[in-house]
């Protein structure tokens, strides 16, 4: 995951590849679905959404399996950026509000915060461009975002170039917006905005 986050996509997948194979090999569930995790978040990367989407398929069922809820929401949120890039309007949706429930059930911050740029994309391409900043601006408040080659990869640049077409002050005050607010008070308003 470290190596996805710093967009070395060719190593990433190399090491989530052998980590895969030996999980399955010593039968580490938790591990197998680690693995289709950043395999799927490699795929992402790279544009491949049909085989994202097959590994992370793989991944949520992993997860679900063996009950590790937290971990499953986090899939879920990764398996919507694979169905937005499959133009999947719908699944896109359902995906992201899944992803939100199993966030509130378990506490987990994880799903929330990999479902934010997911969510930005969805609402930008429904032509919500101002609520699309804000959120991708409120996301990049936690340093896993910001600092992340990944996130800037999958959803930054697509979220930056939806914004070129809006004012300057516009802009700003998306980007203000989201800098002052915090991770907790869009998660109940995005429930309106999927429904």
């Amino acid at each position: 995951m470290v190596e996805m986050h710093q967009g070395c996509y060719e190593q990433a997948h190399e090491h989530a590849q052998a980590g895969l194979a030996l999980a399955r090999q010593v039968g580490l569930p938790y591990r197998i679905g680690s693995s289709l995790l950043a395999l799927g978040g490699v795929a992402l990367a790279q544009g491949a959404y049909t085989e994202a989407d097959s590994l992370l398929q793989e991944c949520v069922a992993s997860y679900q399996r063996i009950g590790q809820r937290a971990d499953q929401g986090w899939a879920t949120a990764l398996l919507s950026y694979a169905a937005h890039g499959l133009g999947d309007h719908d699944r896109t949706r359902q995906c992201l509000r899944d992803a939100l429930a199993l966030a509130a059930e378990t506490g987990s911050i994880l799903p929330r915060l990999w479902a934010l740029p997911a969510a930005a994309l969805f609402l930008g391409k429904d032509g919500k461009v101002q609520k699309a900043m804000q959120l991708y601006a409120l996301a990049l408040r936690y340093p896993l975002v910001a600092r992340s080659r990944w996130f800037e990869d999958v959803a930054g640049g697509q979220i930056a170039g939806l914004g070129a077409d809006l004012a300057p002050e516009v802009v700003a005050a998306a980007q203000a917006w989201g800098q002052a607010g915090d991770l907790d008070a869009p998660a109940a308003g995005l429930w309106a905005e999927l429904g």
